[in-house]
């Protein structure tokens, strides 16, 4: 192993880890060219609500993708300035914390430029042990994703049915109407 050898692999690892990261990009970008609403959401807003719905949207659905940052026509709206990007990633990890307990483990944050604008994106896996529930108004609501986005059930008979279909692990409907 020689000086050349050293810079030569730190040139190799600098170039592989730049063609990894346009890849995510693509990706990224190919998602949010696509819109597909089972599978992603898309936010122009900060609002706490807005983005708990659609992570336990996700989550009771096959999981996928939030975009905040993405407007309605799939553009990239300028939503953070730079040096606020990291404090509202932190407050949205907090919220998760508090909002999902374990399960926010299952949800990963990353930071991408599209266009010229920053948007922070959520990759939320299934969850598979059980149906997540959020507080609202004082009541527990069931949400999941269809082609036009996320919507509550309130129905517990049809959540007993979804979650079922889904083959959860839910023992008794006792069990299911309790978390209601």
């Amino acid at each position: 192993s020689t000086p050349f050898n050293w810079n030569f692999n730190y040139f190799l690892n600098e170039n592989k880890m730049q063609i990894q990261k346009s890849k995510r990009l693509a990706n990224i970008q190919n998602k949010i060219k696509n819109g597909n609403l089972v599978k992603n959401a898309f936010l122009s807003s900060l609002n706490q609500e807005d983005i708990v719905e659609a992570i336990s949207s996700l989550l009771n659905e096959n999981g996928g993708f939030l975009f905040i940052g993405i407007n309605k026509y799939r553009k990239s709206i300028n939503l953070f300035e730079e040096k606020k990007i990291n404090e509202v990633k932190n407050e949205i990890i907090m919220i998760l914390r508090k909002e999902f307990k374990e399960l926010s483990k299952e949800i990963k944050i990353s930071i991408y430029k599209v266009s010229t604008n920053v948007v922070l994106v959520f990759k939320v896996q299934k969850s598979v042990k059980q149906p997540v529930f959020i507080q609202e108004n004082h009541q527990k609501v069931f949400y999941r994703r269809n082609e036009f986005g996320s919507y509550k059930y309130t129905d517990p008979e049809e959540i007993v049915k979804y979650c079922m279909a889904r083959n959860e692990n839910v023992i008794t409907m006792k069990d299911l109407l309790d978390n209601l």
